[in-house]
């Protein structure tokens, strides 16, 4: 089985959730768990080639999709693919089957799984792509997919808001990153990331630092980078599978796989260092300071984990050996402990009804499961052996360390990010478990075991990896460094190097955040004297829709005389600047070609036209407005288009007609606009008028070849069986497109008719009364 099913399964299963919960109820629970775990089977036997090349030599899957535009549906699997596919897939099951036992008695758990099996399915989608534009529609639908995620509970009117800003965050960075990919693809020649990492780098190109910057911009917003880390935090109003599954494997990674993927192509340059080293360090030690600012156990740990995202950033800005193979340790290693610390988050909330840390204490003996699996993760999370997590913290020192500048701004930022990050796992992983019992809204009891499996098993496996990380260093972490780095690398992981500096700093990081536990409540009382940046984008988006109401309020009045002058001054606009840019040629001169008849016939059609606009009369300026439609009905007959002409004469009989019919029941005529007004809609209505007319003159003046042109005037008889051939157009070659129109105007007619009918019986009442 290919790796591209993967996908399918996914998205098969989030079609098939509603369905199923409604027929199975609880027991849903295990099959759509199912779907992530054969997933996982199938990555796991892409792991086993993990030694045989995956990291410099990717496995290839494209069928043709629009080959028009270049556009496959590739997808392509490399070393650093296939560790974001199986943390995507581990984490998966386990929130899967954690969902079914935190919303066993949500009637909305069928919706549910069917969004988060879409959202599930879009990241495999974003980590699999090969093409460039087939990634970006996944990346999108991970946006409208954890939208509506983080909006669950959307009684809520906070859940509400926080799903809108994270709505707003990601696809404003998704429209931006659209534009560095279009760039990119263009730069390389190609919009299939295999043959763009193969290819040279871009370094030297011209459009290098717009594609860095948009690109950039994306995977900050998407990776909740400073200064866009604030929607992150919020997005905690979902339920804490959605938590689990986003915020600790998932969508807050992707811009890290974004920029861990173009790293061969753009990185390396000191454009790409100075932006991702410094963007990702700040929001690396803001966020940890942050995170202990919060009293909420799902909020402390949403900060810690945009902290941990920065560091990973900073980490591919870094980009050497061993800051790469540091990122890829640390990426699995905080897979697994955030993954279980959010579910064993959720639980004690789900369980006491109470996730603030003050309110919270001596859950051990009550919940002896989760706090086993909270205990492992939250020494992962510090940082603690024989975890996964300190190996990953020991290299993250070493990275800086062995870097030939040493780094030592960037070492001391990572050193108190990581203090307040041991404080972080003390306050979710022991905190709420030990010490006097606390009364909470509900008389806490252990989770179910649905409940409890996931964490146990995420934690454990930090534990596993740690202890013996041989299991996944030349097997994962090697082929995932080599895609990264575009060459290929040997790993090999030990959980103790022997006394050196980065131990050193381990223990500095142990005392920095004993005293960092003994500062939280201090800390949380100090008063910022900065706005944060999520005041910032509020006052933002306030400005931005209080510009939108005025703009409205002008553009939108109410009255078709604004709306039609609006598009038309729109449209001149437009078209003026592209006449004035493209510097074409009127082709005025052959104006004096035109023969005398030819100028009686405009002339008469400018006179009927100037005298519809005068007129006092309705019907007066009805039939002068129909001299003109005659006018041109003529033009046509003289210039050998009978057809034509014959129609604009049937349509001009039929418009008097029915304006006759409808104007006699008008009330009397009389002038509404002012001077000034009619003024101003002369001058418009001129501008327009010019506007059109420099076209029309572009357009006959310009022969521009058209094998479309040669092709219906080739085709029409023989395949359309007629001489005419824009009849044979019409009717042949774009028969279904005439017949949609057809059908148009007739819903048309008929909604006429509906509502001329509809008030019938008000008028009759009316005169009753």
């Amino acid at each position: 089985m290919q790796f591209p099913t993967s996908i399918l399964i996914a998205f098969s299963l989030a079609a098939l959730a509603p369905f199923l919960v409604k027929l199975l109820g609880d027991r849903a629970k295990w099959i759509m768990a199912a779907g992530p775990f054969a997933c996982l089977l199938i990555f796991a036997r892409e792991f086993q080639r993990g030694t045989s090349g995956l990291g410099v030599d990717p496995n290839v899957v494209t069928w043709s999709w629009v080959p028009s535009l270049d556009v496959n549906l590739g997808f392509f699997l490399d070393g650093f693919g296939l560790l974001f596919a199986l943390l995507i897939s581990a984490v998966g099951t386990m929130v899967f089957l954690y969902a079914g036992g935190y919303l066993a008695d949500s009637p909305k758990l069928g919706r549910f799984y069917g969004w988060i099996g879409l959202f599930f399915g879009s990241m495999l989608g974003i980590v699999l792509s090969d093409n460039i534009l087939v990634m970006f529609i996944f990346w999108e639908l991970t946006s409208i997919s954890s939208f509506m995620l983080i909006g669950h509970y959307h009684e809520d009117g906070y859940a509400r808001k926080c799903a809108r800003q994270a709505l707003v965050v990601t696809v404003s960075g998704g429209l931006v990153l659209m534009a560095g990919l279009i760039l990119l693809g263009l730069a390389a020649g190609s919009w299939q990331f295999s043959e763009i990492l193969a290819g040279p780098s871009l370094a030297g190109h011209a459009a290098y630092p717009a594609i860095l910057t948009l690109v950039a911009i994306g995977a900050f917003t998407k990776s909740a980078q400073f200064p866009f880390h604030f929607w992150l935090p919020n997005a905690m109003a979902g339920p804490a599978p959605v938590s689990a599954l986003l915020h600790s494997a998932t969508m807050v990674k992707a811009g890290v796989f974004l920029l861990g993927r173009l790293n061969p192509t753009l990185g390396g340059t000191d454009a790409w260092f100075f932006l991702l080293t410094s963007v990702g360090s700040i929001t690396m030690l803001w966020n940890a300071l942050l995170a202990l600012r919060q009293d909420d156990l799902k909020k402390i740990l949403a900060y810690s984990t945009t902290s941990v995202l920065g560091a990973l950033v900073m980490l591919i800005g870094i980009g050497d050996s061993q800051a790469i193979q540091a990122a890829m340790v640390l990426l699995l290693a905080h897979g697994l402990y955030k993954g279980a610390l959010f579910m064993a988050a959720g639980a004690i909330d789900h369980e006491s009804g109470e996730r603030r840390v003050d309110f919270l204490g001596g859950l051990s003996k009550l919940m002896p499961f989760t706090f086993v699996a909270a205990a492992l993760a939250a020494f992962s999370n510090a940082g603690f052996p024989p975890m996964l997590g300190f190996i990953a913290k020991e290299y993250l020192y070493k990275a800086k360390i062995a870097h030939p500048d040493f780094l030592l701004p960037l070492l001391a930022m990572t050193l108190i990010a990581n203090m307040c990050l041991f404080a972080v796992a003390w306050l979710v992983g022991f905190r709420p478990f030990l010490g006097q019992k606390k009364e909470t809204p509900k008389t806490a009891h252990e989770a179910p075991w649905a409940m409890r499996i996931g964490p146990l098993l995420l934690a454990l496996a930090g534990l596993v990896f740690g202890l013996n990380p041989g299991l996944i260093d030349q097997a994962l972490i090697a082929p995932a460094k080599s895609a990264v780095m575009g060459a290929s690398f040997d790993v090999e992981l030990k959980l103790y190097s022997g006394i050196n500096l980065p131990l050193a700093l381990s223990a500095v990081t142990l005392l920095g955040g004993i005293a960092m536990i003994r500062l939280y409540p201090w800390w949380r009382a100090v008063k910022l004297p900065i706005p944060v940046a999520e005041e910032v984008f509020e006052r933002l988006l306030a400005a931005i829709l209080n510009l939108a109401d005025r703009l409205t309020n002008v553009t939108q009045n109410g009255r078709l005389h604004r709306y039609v002058g609006v598009i038309v001054l729109t449209l001149s606009g437009f078209f003026a600047l592209s006449l004035w840019r493209s510097g074409s040629e009127l082709g005025i001169s052959r104006i004096t070609e035109a023969h005398l008849h030819e100028w009686i016939l405009v002339i008469a059609i400018c006179a009927s036209a100037v005298m519809t606009t005068l007129a006092k009369s309705r019907i007066v300026a009805l039939l002068c407005a129909g001299g003109a439609g005659l006018g041109v009905a003529l033009v046509f007959a003289f210039y050998s288009a009978p057809d034509l002409a014959l129609t604009q004469l049937l349509i001009e009989t039929l418009t008097v007609i029915l304006f006759a019919l409808a104007l006699h029941r008008l009330p009397a005529f009389k002038r509404y606009a002012s001077r000034s007004k009619r003024s101003g809609d002369i001058l418009l209505a001129g501008f327009f008028g010019l506007i059109m007319t420099a076209l029309t003159l572009i357009a006959s003046h310009t022969q521009a070849p058209s094998h479309v042109a040669d092709f219906f005037r080739e085709a029409s008889l023989p395949e359309g069986k007629g001489r005419n051939v824009v009849n044979v157009i019409l009717v042949d070659f774009r028969a279904l497109d005439t017949f949609g129109e057809i059908i148009v105007l007739g819903v048309g007619v008929l909604a006429i008719l509906v509502m001329l009918r509809s008030d019938k019986p008000t008028q009759s009442k009316q005169n009753e009364t």
